[in-house]
C-alpha cells in the first residue's frame, strides 16, 4: 500500500473524527517510538560492530574510563528522538567503514541510551540527542563530533598519535556532503528497509479528546523525569527562570481535566527553590503528586513522547485563547482585573522551553530558526489582541514541520521531491474533512481552523 493510496483510503473511507488523527501524519516519516529503552539491542537486526550497553547496575562503564587501552568511538543518544533514529543507520554503516578502515588500529564502537542510562549521560555533559564522542586510548576525556562530519572527523581522530585532537565543528554542512556521500550506497538499504518497517506499523487509531490529554499528560510526566536534569548538580539561574515561566504557564493554560499534571505543576511550584537543587529531590516532589499519569501513550500516539509533546504545545495555545476570551469579557463586566497572557509571551516561554529543555538537537534548530526568524508572521500577528492567532500560528508551524518531514523522507528513500498536492495531504485539516477551512488558492479561513481546533483540543 502506498503513501498516496494510505492518505487516499482514509480521506474518501472514514469519518470527520478519524480524519482529524492525520495531523499526526508524520509518525509515517519518523520510527515508531513505542516506549523501549534502546535502538541497537533486540529484534532480528544487525547491528556489528556496534555494542550497545545495557547493564543498568553500573553507572561507570570501563570504556567511559582511562583504563580502557583502545580508542573508543560512543553515541549517546534518545530512543523517542526522531533524529537519534533517523542517524541509526548511518551510524551502522559508519561503523562498518570505520573498522573495515581501522584494521591496523584497534576502535570499539558502543551506544549508549539516555532513557536508560540517565547518570551515564549526565556525567558526560549529553545536552542533546544524538551526541558523538570520541575517546583515545587510555583517556577518559571524550571530544565532541558533529554528525553531519563524523566519519571524516574520526578517520583524522584515528590516524592521530596524540592523546588529544583538537576537532574544527564549524565547517558547513555544504562543504561535508562529499563527506557524507560517501555513505549513501552504504546506508540506503537499511534506510529503505526501516522506513518500510515503519509503514507496516503505522495504525490510523481514532483519538478521542481523553486520548488527547493523557498523551499529554504522559509526554510532560516524561518531560519532568527525563529532559530538566541532562547534567550532575542543580539548574542554573537561566534554566531555572524558564523552568519558572513554563510552568506558570502550563498551571494557566491546562484543561482542568488535566488534574495529575496540575497537581505536579502544582507541587513543584510550591517547593520550586528545593526542586531546582537537584533531579533527586525534583522527581521527590514530583512522587508526591496525586493520581497517575498513563504507563504509556495511547494507540493514536504511535510516535509516543513527541506526539504527546505536540499535543500538550496545542493544548496549552487553546488554553491562552480560552484564558484571554474569558477574562477579557469579564474585565467588562467585573472591578476584579485578572491579568492577560500575551500570546508572544506565551510564544516566547514555548521558544525558551525548547531551547533548554527539548534535547534532540535538529529538531531544537530547526524550531529555533523558525522561530528566530519571524516565520509565519510570528513577529506581527503574535503583538495584537487577537487571542486565536497564537493556536493558529503553532497550527501552521505543526504543518510546517509535517511537510518538511515529507520531504525528508524522500530525499532519504532517493525518491523525488513530493508535488504540491502531495504535501497538501499532510496538511490538517484535509478539504474533505473541512472543506469549509479551506479556501480558493490553497489559502485558509482562519475562523473555520480554530472552530476546528478548538473542538479537537479543548
Amino acid at each position: 500500500l502506498s503513501f498516496e493510496s494510505f492518505i487516499y483510503a482514509c480521506e474518501i473511507m472514514l469519518p470527520v473524527t478519524f480524519l482529524i488523527s492525520i495531523f499526526y501524519v508524520y509518525s509515517l516519516f519518523n520510527f515508531v517510538y513505542g516506549g523501549e529503552d534502546y535502538l541497537y539491542h533486540g529484534g532480528n537486526e544487525d547491528y556489528d560492530p556496534i555494542i550497545e550497553y545495557i547493564d543498568k547496575s553500573n553507572d561507570s562503564p570501563t570504556f567511559l574510563t582511562s583504563d580502557d587501552q583502545v580508542n573508543r568511538i560512543v553515541e549517546f543518544y534518545a530512543p523517542w528522538c526522531a533524529h537519534c533514529q533517523h542517524f541509526k543507520p548511518k551510524f551502522i554503516a559508519l561503523a562498518r567503514k570505520i573498522k573495515e578502515k581501522s584494521k591496523d588500529k584497534e576502535v570499539q564502537i558502543y551506544v549508549v541510551s539516555c532513557v536508560a542510562h540517565g547518570p551515564i549521560c549526565n556525567k558526560q555533559g549529553v545536552r542533546g540527542y544524538p551526541t558523538l564522542k570520541f575517546f583515545p586510548a587510555g583517556s577518559d576525556e571524550g571530544t565532541d563530533i558533529a554528525t553531519y562530519n563524523a566519519d571524516r572527523l574520526i578517520e583524522e581522530m584515528l590516524h592521530s598519535h596524540v592523546d588529544k585532537v583538537k576537532i574544527d565543528n564549524n565547517v558547513t554542512k555544504d562543504s561535508l556532503r562529499g563527506n557524507i556521500g560517501e555513505l549513501d550506497g552504504a546506508i540506503s538499504k537499511f534506510t529503505s528497509s526501516s522506513t518500510q518497517q515503519v509503514r507496516q506499523r503505522v495504525h490510523a487509531v481514532h483519538r478521542t479528546r481523553k486520548d488527547i490529554y493523557d498523551d499529554a499528560a504522559k509526554s510532560l510526566d516524561y518531560a519532568f523525569r527525563n529532559s530538566i536534569f541532562m547534567t550532575n548538580g542543580g539548574l542554573t539561574k537561566k534554566q531555572s527562570q524558564v523552568l519558572l515561566d513554563w510552568l506558570q504557564l502550563l498551571e494557566k493554560t491546562l484543561p482542568r481535566r488535566m488534574k495529575t499534571s496540575l497537581s505536579q505543576i502544582r507541587i513543584i511550584l510550591d517547593n520550586f527553590e528545593d526542586a531546582i537543587q537537584s533531579e533527586s529531590k525534583f522527581l521527590r516532589l514530583l512522587s508526591q503528586a496525586k493520581g497517575k499519569v498513563s504507563h504509556d501513550w495511547t494507540a493514536s500516539c504511535s510516535t509516543g513522547y513527541t506526539c504527546g509533546l505536540w499535543e500538550l504545545f496545542h493544548v496549552m495555545t487553546l488554553g491562552v485563547a480560552e484564558w484571554n476570551n474569558k477574562n477579557d469579557n469579564a474585565r467588562v463586566t467585573s472591578l476584579h482585573q485578572t491579568e492577560l497572557i500575551p500570546p508572544m509571551t506565551a510564544a516566547e516561554c514555548l521558544r525558551n522551553y525548547i531551547e533548554h529543555f527539548f534535547a534532540c538537537n535538529e529538531c531544537r534548530t530547526n524550531f529555533l530558526k523558525m522561530y528566530d526568524d519571524c516565520l509565519f508572521g510570528r513577529c506581527d500577528r503574535l503583538r495584537n489582541h487577537e487571542w486565536k492567532q497564537l493556536p493558529l500560528w503553532l497550527w501552521e508551524v505543526h504543518n510546517d514541520v509535517n511537510v518538511r518531514l515529507l520531504k525528508e523522507s524522500a530525499i532519504r528513500e532517493g525518491r523525488m521531491l513530493p508535488s504540491s498536492i502531495e504535501e497538501q495531504r499532510v496538511k490538517w485539516p484535509s478539504k474533505l474533512n473541512c472543506q469549509d477551512c479551506w479556501k480558493d488558492g490553497g489559502r485558509w479561513n482562519e475562523d473555520k481552523v480554530y472552530d476546528i481546533l478548538k473542538t479537537e483540543y479543548w
